[in-house]
């Protein structure tokens, strides 16, 4: 049985101005990278240049690269930039 629990303390690991300044979060290279929270399927980005990732979170609001649902984002997304690797029954964490 899993348990869910709010997690209210759990703001962020990093600074919003970081998130802001980097850009690389929330897009990806493809449409079911690990690094996409599991409960949104990466969109492909009209917007993209050549060479840069194409695929994006349907929350993201490109223009502004904001977040459509900040508040309530999911877990892999407050945890950025470490990552929850599941395979099979093994669970790890990761960093970008």
């Amino acid at each position: 049985m899993m348990n869910s629990w709010p997690l209210p303390f759990l703001d962020s690991l990093l600074p919003g101005g970081y998130c802001l300044d980097c850009r690389a979060c929330c897009r990806f290279q493809e449409p079911h990278s690990d690094w996409a929270p599991p409960e949104y399927t990466p969109q492909k980005d009209p917007a993209a240049k050549p060479g840069e990732a194409c695929y994006a979170c349907p929350q993201l609001d490109r223009p502004s690269h904001h977040c459509k649902v900040y508040e309530q984002r999911p877990l892999d997304c407050r945890l950025y930039p470490f990552m929850i690797l599941r395979q099979g029954e093994e669970v790890s964490l990761g960093i970008d």
